[in-house]
């Protein structure tokens, strides 16, 4: 692009908007995800999310009480021993799992991965 600036020549003005609006988007996605990657609470999204872009489940006809499920799960904000805990100040290793004799933290991959006591929130998905 810049050489199409510094030649001074002449390109058709649609497709040199397209390229641009190219440009544009690939520099704000590897932003995205620079800063993604430096946020922790993102754990589960980052593992989630590959690519900038709304979710199809958010276009579905799904009941809204599921959608927020969903978001609240992605995002870090449901109500899980991981995030309730930070609220409180405990320390990572303290936000350990009460419907469990493991001993495991209370994250998302723990939740999806081991709650048979969760059956009826993973249903919904």
């Amino acid at each position: 692009m810049e050489n199409i600036y510094l030649e001074k020549t002449v390109v058709h003005t649609k497709s040199f908007l397209v390229t641009v609006k190219d440009k544009l988007m690939e520099l704000y996605q590897q932003e995205w995800r620079e800063q993604v990657n430096t946020m922790p609470k993102l754990r589960t999204y980052k593992l989630i999310k590959e690519q900038y872009g709304a979710e199809t489940y958010l276009c579905n006809h799904y009941d809204r009480g599921v959608i927020s499920v969903m978001s609240r799960f992605r995002c870090g904000t449901f109500p899980l021993k991981i995030e309730t805990g930070r609220w409180r100040g405990l320390q990572f290793h303290e936000r350990v799992c009460t419907q469990c004799e493991t001993g495991a933290v209370e994250s998302e991959l723990h939740f999806l991965m081991s709650k048979i006591q969760y059956k009826s929130y993973i249903s919904l998905w």
